[in-house]
């Protein structure tokens, strides 16, 4: 197991080193996307731990990026019972700016504040935004998100 921790983290360090200089718009998938599934299998999620496009709310419909759930004894894999995320992910593009002072923060941070609180997501603990250069770990507590 540790030496698959330390392959994962090697392979995160090449995501990270080939990130394109410039930041652009809708580079989500291209960009982002691949840091961060190397990021989530590196603090212990693999592929069948995660579902893309998740659900959160039934009205109106909103998706998060990622959830995830770490494995359980005796329950199926997540991706075959996509119920109580432990964690959602939101992606923005890398030219989205993420500190308080910038407007697409407040809007990044609402939009993963809405998906937190969504009525098919009450069991997730955590929220990540990130745009590929920067990540922000936010906690829910009951109905308060920081």
């Amino acid at each position: 197991m540790k030496s698959a921790s330390i392959t994962a983290v090697a392979e995160l360090q090449v995501q990270l080193a080939h990130r394109p200089e410039g930041r652009g718009s809708g580079d989500e998938n291209t960009v982002v996307k691949p840091i961060i599934e190397k990021l989530l299998e590196t603090i212990g999620f693999s592929s069948l731990d995660r579902v893309e496009q998740f659900k959160v709310n039934s009205k109106p419909s909103r998706r998060a990026d990622f959830a995830c759930r770490y494995p359980e004894q005796f329950k199926p894999p997540f991706f075959q019972s996509p119920i109580d995320p432990f964690l959602l992910v939101e992606l923005k593009a890398t030219n989205c700016q993420l500190s308080i002072e910038h407007k697409s923060y407040w809007q990044a941070f609402k939009q993963l504040k809405e998906q937190l609180l969504g009525n098919k997501s009450t069991s997730a603990n955590f929220g990540l935004l990130s745009n590929g250069w920067e990540l922000q770990l936010f906690r829910r507590h009951n109905k308060v998100v920081h």
